[in-house]
């Protein structure tokens, strides 16, 4: 029962259904815009679609990406929203400018799959990929120029982000189960300018999905059915571990606003949320098939979720959704208003005055023949309207 949930059961409880479509091939990613309306970047077949909300409220397709010659793996927003990455199975990354969507120039060198990409929280203007081959590329956007590349995993890389540092320090995860935080301006020890890896932490099986803390400092690894949360400032020391969070696979992970709460997804069909601070389980979504990926909004009030039949949907708490249609109630209000007042239609009400709002059109009732002559005072007409039945 509602009243016997706890209070943060009831706020996720309460996230609606509010953006919904079904796609032609599966969902490989999902990917909020960082900076306010927030677009969602749905990535799938050989396309990225492009969601922005609408005049009521709903999505709207404003604009798709569909210039790639091999299925699309994964894309990654800039911190300004005015950049994309957009990598394929061919092996090369987009650089998209947003505002006209076009794709300014392409990322070439991986000889397989560009599987997961990110640009650096401290240069605008660095990039790096991570591909099918476990080979991590650093690129500089501006010209094009791959600057570094490290052999980083054994298998596939499948999570790549900026770690704390500076432009030259990322943390990276693969299907060899490790994530591994590097210096590129350190010697790798077989040559100098290779990059080092400063820390190395075992997931223990194939790492699906990871997400980076606010700070760089610690990080989050899905892999298996297991999800755990290491310090990577510390040497790589295992914080805390979920090894029971889903039946199957988990998928997909991701932090919230401030990363006090984790959203989980996997092969089982659900959706959970969890407490970081103790992973307590909050709330669980549960679909109608494999959920291949799934985001938060970074403002935090509201997710979407990605699955292998190529639907997808976004849940928005009921304030978010009442925020999107104030502007219009506002103005229906104020109509209405107007309208009801007995005192007049140019008399606005006083601040004690009750406001009462009827859910139904206003319709003007239709005047009779004998109350058009009472309201005009022509009272012989009114007599003879009654007597004769009829105008006079």
């Amino acid at each position: 029962k509602v009243a016997e949930l706890t209070p943060e059961a009831k706020l996720f409880k309460a996230y609606k259904v509010k953006w919904k479509h079904t796609e032609t091939s599966s969902v490989v990613k999902l990917a909020f815009c960082p900076t306010t309306p927030h677009r969602l970047a749905v990535v799938h077949g050989t396309k990225v679609s492009f969601w922005s909300p609408g005049t009521d409220g709903t999505g709207e397709n404003d604009s798709n990406l569909s210039k790639f010659k091999d299925f699309t793996q994964c894309v990654a927003w800039r911190h300004d929203g005015k950049l994309l990455l957009a990598g394929e199975a061919s092996g090369t990354c987009a650089v998209v400018e947003t505002e006209h969507m076009k794709v300014l120039r392409r990322l070439r060198g991986h000889g397989d799959a560009v599987t997961c990409a990110s640009f650096s929280l401290a240069d605008k203007t660095r990039a790096v990929t991570g591909g099918r081959d476990g080979r991590l590329r650093v690129w500089d956007v501006a010209t094009n120029d791959l600057l570094q590349t490290v052999d980083a995993h054994s298998d596939c890389m499948k999570a790549i982000a900026s770690g704390v540092g500076g432009p030259d320090s990322f943390i990276s995860a693969g299907y060899d189960g490790l994530i591994k935080r590097w210096d590129l301006r350190a010697a790798d020890g077989g040559g100098a300018g290779g990059g080092a890896c400063v820390v190395t932490a075992d997931h223990g099986a194939s790492v699906e999905d990871g997400a980076v803390f606010p700070g760089g400092a610690m990080y989050c690894s899905a892999g298996g059915p297991v999800v755990k949360i290491w310090d990577l400032a510390s040497g790589g020391r295992l914080l805390q571990s979920l090894p029971e969070a889903h039946s199957k696979t988990v998928t997909s992970v991701s932090l919230g606003q401030d990363a006090s709460l984790m959203l989980t997804a996997s092969f089982d069909g659900l959706a959970k949320v969890f407490r970081v601070a103790d992973l307590e389980h909050l709330w669980t979504y549960r679909l109608d098939g494999p959920i291949t990926c799934a985001a938060w909004r970074p403002d935090g009030k509201a997710l979407a979720l990605g699955m292998d039949s190529g639907q997808w949907h976004m849940r928005q708490g009921k304030e978010e959704i009442a925020k999107n249609v104030s502007q219009e109630e506002s103005t229906k209000r104020s109509w209405v208003r107007t309208l009801v007042d007995p005192k007049g239609r140019d008399v606005q009400p006083g601040p004690d005055d009750e406001i009462v709002v009827s859910s139904r059109p206003l319709k003007r009732k239709k005047e009779k023949g004998v109350d058009v002559y009472l309201r005009k005072f022509e009272y012989r007409k009114a007599i003879d309207f009654v007597v004769n039945g009829a105008d006079p």
